[in-house]
């Protein structure tokens, strides 16, 4: 069974705005964006792990990213790969 995800669980510091989809890894954790939030208020990538807790895994800065509002592909090695609407080295 999915854990239950519900807005109230985020806030500043660990993301807000949800917007895309999840992805969920063979160990039952889901994993996702927010546009905002995270240590820079850019968005984070987070997980919620099969019992139900929420961790942050990426705060976006700007050189990393920012701002993501797709969800995350799971590659076949298990790694996520994601975008962000801005950010990133010029």
């Amino acid at each position: 069974m999915a854990p239950s995800i519900c807005c109230s669980r985020f806030g500043a510091t660990n993301g807000a705005v949800p917007l895309a989809s999840l992805i969920q890894d063979a160990n039952g954790n889901f994993y996702g964006t927010t546009l905002s939030g995270g240590a820079s208020n850019l968005g984070p990538v987070f997980q919620v792990g099969s019992n139900g807790d929420l961790a942050t895994l990426v705060s976006f800065a700007g050189p990393n990213g920012a701002k993501p509002i797709a969800g995350l592909a799971l590659g076949g090695d298990g790694t996520s790969y994601g975008t962000t609407w801005s950010g990133g080295r010029e």
